[in-house]
């Protein structure tokens, strides 16, 4: 019962978060209103409107996660069924002193509380969830957002190749193949966001980063049996095979990653 009185002004709190984010997204758009109403004619006032432009995508941000993250009456209900007492409660009362009177007594409630607890809260628990019609956080939306935001990061870190001899520090042109080889693999982080967005619901195997990875993968492999067969014959040096071997393991390290 104390918990579920302790998860009221919890609540409370985040809905009153949500509207503080929401008052701040309506101030800042009425100030930016404000200046698409008038025209900016000192330096001042354009930093103004730009801070407030800033703002409003921050608040706004904040508060459609808010929204979408709020907990109502019916989160605070699992949140209160959630509590467990398991191992930390029994452990507690066993550490009493053997001097303590009702010792015994205190080990079997204790006992008898993260019991209870565990098998009927426990095993309730998911019930509840689906009774309540509580819904977790949406895996398309978010691989859609990260898509969104890669292209984003993809279209910044592509504008420093227009220079590329000033990105690198270097006083003699460079290669336009070396730039289009990091062209073509900053897209790919892209491409294979939105793949994995647009064909969620198609086959894994089908998909044409998976079967990239794939063959990587067994490439990888390939190059690892190999290696074995020349630290057998011992053509190279350890720290020769040692650093192959490192770089193998990057390598399979960030493909089976990107697989996720």
């Amino acid at each position: 019962i104390i918990r579920f009185i302790l998860i009221v002004p919890l609540i409370y709190g985040l809905r009153r978060r949500a509207e503080l984010a929401e008052r701040s997204v309506l101030k800042e758009w009425l100030m930016i209103s404000f200046f698409r109403d008038h025209p900016v004619r000192y330096r001042w006032q354009a930093l103004r409107k730009q801070r407030a432009e800033q703002r409003y995508l921050r608040h706004r941000t904040d508060l459609e996660e808010y929204r979408q993250e709020a907990i109502d009456w019916k989160g605070g209900v699992v949140l209160g069924w959630a509590g467990m007492r398991g191992v930390v409660t029994l452990a507690a009362a066993q550490s009493l002193p053997s001097s303590i009177p009702y010792r015994p007594q205190l080990i079997l409630i204790a006992f008898t509380v993260a019991f209870v607890s565990l098998v009927v809260q426990g095993g309730t628990l998911p019930w509840l969830i689906r009774t309540l019609g509580l819904q977790g956080a949406d895996a398309k939306e978010d691989r859609r957002l990260l898509a969104h935001l890669l292209d984003d990061l993809s279209e910044a870190g592509l504008a420093v190749l227009d220079d590329p001899e000033t990105a690198a520090g270097a006083a003699t042109p460079i290669d336009p193949e070396v730039v289009e080889r990091v062209r073509q693999s900053s897209y790919l982080r892209a491409e294979s966001a939105w793949e994995r967005t647009l064909l969620s619901d198609s086959p894994q195997e089908s998909r044409p980063h998976h079967i990239y990875r794939t063959l990587r993968l067994a490439v990888v492999d390939a190059e690892r049996t190999r290696l074995l067969l020349e630290r057998a014959r011992g053509s190279y040096p350890s720290r020769v095979l040692t650093e192959a071997q490192s770089l193998l393991d990057l390598e399979e390290t960030r493909l089976r990653s990107r697989s996720r």
